[in-house]
């Protein structure tokens, strides 16, 4: 897998290579055709569910996209456990050896991006109970 290339355009390209329009190419992973349109022309964000079907119709090994997945998609949005947790989930789902070291490189990854955005909320916090731990305290 190239990096260089976008996850969109892989699909794009492969729709060329097999003469598939958007409809047939929705059809056959069971999207529907105006969904895998937003997601095409970047107006709607690639799902995990969408991205499993769509490397499922290219006959590729599941997970095959998933650390530029977590690159295009999971590092650039703010985190969300919405689009956070199926991703988790399916990682978990995974088997096979290289899938696995695929699956644990993608929760290592994961862990990172959520420790850096909780940072910040964690000090806060901390610092917010410290302040008012006396008041604890004395009650």
């Amino acid at each position: 897998m190239n990096d260089t290339i976008s996850i969109l355009a892989y699909f794009k390209r492969y729709m060329r290579q097999e003469n598939l329009n958007l409809t047939t190419f929705a059809r056959m992973a069971g999207i529907n055709a105006g969904t895998l349109s937003s997601i095409i022309n970047n107006n709607k964000a690639l799902t995990v569910d969408h991205l499993d079907r769509l490397t499922a119709v290219m006959n590729l090994p599941a997970g095959n996209f998933y650390e530029q997945y977590i690159q295009e998609y999971l590092t650039i949005l703010t985190p969300n456990w919405r689009r956070f947790k199926p991703f988790i989930y399916r990682c978990a789902d995974c088997t096979g050896s290289n899938v696995f070291r695929m699956s644990f490189i993608c929760y290592w990854k994961i862990s990172c991006i959520l420790l850096s955005y909780l940072k910040l909320p964690r000090i806060s916090f901390f610092k917010v109970n410290m302040r008012w731990q006396p008041y604890y305290l004395k009650t």
